[in-house]
This record gives C-alpha cells, structure tokens and sequence, in this order.
C-alpha cells in the first residue's frame, strides 16, 4: 500500500511539472511574440472579414492569456474619394479575441470581436454610388447580373469566420439622416444545413433580442430562403423572405407580428413619433432595391383594421408613392390618442379633405409624389 501511495505521489509530481512546464513555455512563447509583425495579418483577416478596406493606424496592445486578446487603436474604412467625410467608419478600439493555435501559423483566426465608440458616415452620389461598399468574391453586382455565372454559392453571403461581434456606443450618419445606439451584439451559431446568427439591438433602455438564419440557394426558385424574428414586447415579429440569387434583394417577404411601442422602435430608426396604441402587422411585398411593393397587407390597431397595398418607387429624381388604403372603420381618437385626444372637434356641413381636415404630415408628403 505504501510502494503504491509513493508511485502515485512521484507520477502526480512529474504530471504536475510536466503541466506547468508546458503552461511556461506557452506563457513565455506569447509573451515574444511582437503583435506588430502581425499588423499586415490582422489587417488581412479584418478585410476579408467585412469586405472593406480596414486601416488600423493607433497601437496594437497584447492582453496575454489561454485565450489572447488584441487592442486595436484608432480602427477605420476610408470612403470614397468623392464623400464629404473621409472615413466611413471610425472606432475609438477595438478588442479581438484569437484563437490560441492560430497565432504559431501564418495567419491568425479572429474569434469574438467588440467595438467602442464607433461612428458611421454613409454618402451616396450622383451616380447611386455608395461611399462605402462591402466587396465579397461570391456577390456578383446587380450590373453584371445578365453576365454571371450559372453557379450559385450555397449561401447569399459570404461568412465573416467571426464568433460573434458586439458594438457599444454607436452613432451613424447615413445620407445626412442622424443615427444612434447604445450596442448590439450578433453571434454565429453553427447548423448543419443553415447559417444562423442571433443577437440583440439595445436603444436606451430598451433591448430587442433577434434570430436570423439564412438556407441553401434553392435553385427551383432561384432564391436564398431566410427567417427571422425580433422580440419587441408582444408577439414576435417574424420574418420570412427570399433573396434573388443574384442581387441579394428581398423580393418576397412576408412580416407577421406585434409591435407594442411603435415610437420606440422608429425611434431606432431616428423617426420621431408620437404614441400610438399597440400595432398588430401581417405585411406582405417585395423589394428589389428600386421598388417596395406591398400586396394584401393589413394593420390593426385598436380594433381599427385597415388593408394596404400599393407600391414606394424610388428609380426617379423623386420618391413616388402610390397606394390603396381601405377600411370598414377608422376612429383616429383612437388610432392617434398623443393627437385628437381631448380636442373638441365638429364635423363642418361641407364634404371633409383628408387633406386640409386633417394633419396628415404634409412635410413628408411634399417630399414625394404622393397618389393615395
């Protein structure tokens, strides 16, 4: 029993030596590595990641451990020439989280990703030209549509090869519109037949979790299949769409849920609102980057039901906006409490304008052709 409990001790021992050894030899590996060499190869992975031009001009800090960690300074996309801004991103830092093993090969792999105080600033052209574009190997642009190739890729995009990516504090400046949230945070999760991602979206003190998957090109329809939801309060909103296999535009789509604070959520989208009671969709169309087109679409709020359909074309000098609303009943006291509430209204002994009769928002109307 004694020879026994000594063997054990002595094999316990070289295990535990052999283990911190090993543990030194990392740590002292890491510790010489000179994270400036790899500048030009984190550059490399983040380009072929995003699909832009990423310049990393600040320092390069080294968080060493089991699971290393990169400080990137002063992260940006230069835009285009042309555009008023000369970056189209710009992050204060960025930490990067690399695979262990990558770091002895040629190239690093980049796992988690998270980016502070970053700033957006979008333009476009004359020419329809954005300032800043994504450019993928497997995306054909909508001009060569007619010359590409038969072969599709299995999936609408390209994978980043990211876990996930978190952004906090971000603002945006998208064609002079005013954007900002405080983060959100997208994260891959590995199916068989599928791409899935899920996140969150975070504006003030609200937070809306998401799940997006995309399916295999399906080449009877010619379409890339995607679902997805967002939790907003009530119902999930669910989405299903189809992707054209050459542009990537959603021209089939169908949206289906509740949204209980509709102020909220445009506010995300920096339109401002006034309360509105709860909003019941079941929204179907299509959009081919020109065109959004909405066919048997209802909203209910209230128990006041109308029914969509018609078209928003944006080809020409000017929006254009052609739709068909009806409704058996429409009570805009109670569609629109924050507006007609407590007022004392008479009807006039005339036929009323909807128009001059009541606030429909002329300003956003006169911004497009508007048939109703």
């Amino acid at each position: 029993m004694a020879l026994r409990k000594k063997i054990f001790l002595t094999v316990s021992r070289v295990f535990i030596a052999l283990v911190l050894g090993a543990a030194g030899a990392v740590v002292f590996t890491l510790s010489r590595i000179d994270l400036e060499t790899l500048r030009d190869d984190l550059v490399a992975v983040l380009r072929d990641a995003t699909g832009m031009p990423v310049e990393i001009d600040g320092a390069i800090g080294w968080k060493l451990s089991l699971r290393p960690r990169v400080e990137l300074n002063g992260v940006r996309v230069p835009n285009a020439a042309w555009a008023h801004h000369p970056d189209g991103f710009v992050a204060r830092r960025i930490d990067v989280r690399l695979n262990l093993i990558s770091l002895f090969r040629d190239r690093p792999t980049i796992q988690n990703v998270k980016i502070y105080d970053a700033s957006v600033f979008l333009e476009r052209n004359q020419a329809g030209d954005y300032s800043i574009s994504p450019q993928f190997d497997d995306v054909v642009p909508a001009a060569d549509a007619k010359n590409a190739p038969v072969a599709h890729p299995k999936f609408p995009f390209k994978d980043p090869g990211l876990g996930a990516v978190e952004v906090r504090n971000l603002n945006a400046d998208i064609f002079g519109e005013l954007y900002s949230l405080t983060g959100f945070q997208v994260a891959y999760a590995p199916a068989k037949d599928r791409r899935e991602y899920s996140g969150w979206i975070k504006s003030d003190k609200n937070v809306y979790p998401f799940i997006v998957s995309y399916s295999q090109y399906n080449p009877e329809r010619k379409i890339y299949p995607v679902r997805a939801a967002i939790a907003t309060g009530g119902d999930a909103l669910i989405v299903n769409a189809a992707l054209e296999g050459t542009s990537r535009a959603p021209i089939d789509f169908k949206i289906k849920g509740e949204i209980p604070d509709f102020a909220a959520i445009a506010a995300v989208m920096n339109v401002k609102m006034m309360a509105i009671p709860a909003v019941r969709v079941d929204i179907a169309g299509g959009y081919d980057w020109q065109k959004l087109t909405f066919r048997k679409s209802t909203i209910e709020m209230r128990g006041n039901q109308m029914t969509l359909s018609g078209t928003v074309n944006w080809a020409g000098r000017r929006p254009r906006i052609e739709a068909d609303i009806s409704s058996p009943r429409i009570s805009l006291i109670e569609l629109f409490p924050g507006l007609y509430g407590g007022r004392r209204w008479r009807r006039p002994d005339r036929p009323l304008n909807v128009f001059h009769d009541i606030p429909l928002f002329g300003r956003e109307l006169n911004m497009a052709d508007v048939k109703l």
